[in-house]
């Protein structure tokens, strides 16, 4: 990760942050029982897998227009590529009947994110001041997968045809905040907050599998929206108990 912060001076502030992050998982040796027919034979995932990568860059601006009051706004983007690997392979063989059968799937599952954000905090005087901002969000979902099986069943290879699944998407998303806070010592402030929000769904979980045909399907799955009513209190007591409490209350759809 970078983090970069640059002073134009005592008004303008600039902040970029660039991320990168893997998760890479390999199964080497993954080894499960299958029974049919009377016939218990093993079963292997060896190879399969999958792979996460996250990138990202934030572009943040702070503006101290006054006294304990500021105002920031920036752009963010974010890529998340997940890769998964399945590789199941058995052999069947008895007297009457040889078989060897390998099943690979490949699934390239991406989102693409770009988001606005704006953010203001206004002290109009020694007791109350105001914070509230909103975000929106655009994201473009692209799935791909590739479905293979090879079988051979008595030295005879069966014919194979891959099959092809490809989804793509775009969703919009909107969050939004409003925090007043009243001072009454001080040490001490009261607030009040209330927030709209969303959690929008990752690239794998966009997809879907039938279980009973085994075929994959968009989930046309919507972003989770919540809305969250928050009341709290700071203090710090004799310079040396700090004091927090919070309640709150979520709706979420």
């Amino acid at each position: 990760s970078l983090d970069y912060h640059y002073y134009f001076d005592d008004i303008w502030e600039f902040n970029l942050e660039a991320f990168w992050q893997n998760q890479k998982i390999n199964y080497l040796k993954d080894v499960s029982e299958m029974s049919s027919m009377g016939l218990s034979v093993p079963v292997y995932q060896n190879g399969s897998g999958f792979e996460d990568t996250l990138t990202g860059i934030s572009l943040k601006n702070k503006l101290n227009y006054a006294n304990n009051s500021y105002f920031i706004f920036g752009y963010e983007f974010a890529n998340h590529d997940a890769k998964r690997t399945s590789i199941i392979h058995y052999d069947v063989n008895s007297p009457s009947f040889q078989m060897s059968h390998t099943m690979t799937t490949l699934m390239d599952m991406d989102k693409q994110s770009h988001s606005i954000f704006a953010l203001d905090s206004h002290e109009f005087n020694d007791i109350f001041s105001i914070s509230g901002g909103a975000r929106y969000e655009y994201s473009l979902y692209d799935t791909n997968r590739n479905y293979t099986s090879n079988m051979i069943i008595s030295s005879v290879p069966r014919p194979s045809t891959p099959e092809l699944f490809s989804t793509d998407d775009t969703s919009h998303n909107f969050a939004f905040e409003i925090t007043p806070n009243f001072k009454y010592s001080d040490t001490g402030k009261l607030y009040i907050k209330y927030e709209r929000g969303f959690v929008s769904p990752s690239p794998a979980q966009f997809v879907n599998k039938d279980q009973k045909t085994q075929k994959y399907y968009s989930a046309n799955l919507n972003p989770e929206i919540f809305d969250t009513f928050e009341l709290g209190i700071d203090d710090f007591w004799w310079d040396f108990y700090g004091f927090n409490l919070t309640l709150f209350y979520t709706l979420s759809k």
